[in-house]
């Protein structure tokens, strides 16, 4: 399999292309095999975060070791499974990524930013297989395409973690703040019907 791993080679530490391309090496490396409790993700789609776009340009507040895999968001498709797996029979299953390594649900200040997929010393999604354990994967969505799932861990999950937590009805102004992939979710949860697409995706992302 091929996938993109990062080495710092560009010292400007800049955000724009092409010197930020220079940052990344595509490599092969073997097809990797479930150990118990964990499955093979045959990656489909990733979506590009500006968290991304940090670790890439050595401008992630964190340290990024040396020819780690980037990226936090991926959609695709299970494709091997390890003994003990509750996605034992779900071969072929679409499947979206949770980025976080230690938090699932609940407060979100569990969360801890220096303990995510695509930083520090944890591989991400940029590669065309990817391993995780059971829980880090949810059923995607069967009316989004890989490329729509991709991006509803991160940036999804923000936006209606953002609209719910605010007194909002129908008939309701909501500002948002610029163009980025949160803000434009705001916009369509917003648009389309806010409680209907939350229960959708918490049925999706639980």
């Amino acid at each position: 399999m091929q996938a993109y791993q990062v080495h710092l080679i560009d010292d400007t530490k800049s955000k724009e292309f092409p010197s930020l391309l220079r940052n990344l090496s595509l490599v092969s490396l073997p097809i990797p095999k479930p150990s118990p409790g964990f499955v093979v993700v045959r990656v489909r789609a990733v979506a590009l975060n500006p968290r991304d776009i940090a670790v890439i340009s050595g401008t992630y507040p964190f340290p990024t070791s040396d020819g780690v895999i980037p990226c936090l968001d991926a959609a695709g498709e299970v494709h091997d499974v390890g003994s003990g797996s509750k996605w034992q029979d779900k071969r072929g299953s679409r499947v979206i990524v949770n980025m976080s390594k230690d938090w699932m649900d609940g407060d979100v200040a569990a969360l801890r930013v220096d303990n995510i997929l695509g930083s520090s010393n944890i591989n991400g999604t940029l590669a065309q297989f990817i391993t995780l354990p059971d829980n880090y994967l949810s059923d995607a969505p069967q009316n989004l395409s890989y490329e729509e799932a991709a991006t509803l861990g991160c940036a999804g999950s923000a936006a209606i973690n953002i609209l719910s937590s605010v007194p909002i009805n129908r008939g309701s102004t909501v500002m948002t703040q610029g163009t980025g992939g949160v803000s434009c979710f705001v916009i369509q949860v917003r648009a389309i019907d806010l409680h209907l697409i939350m229960d959708l995706l918490v049925l999706t992302l639980v």
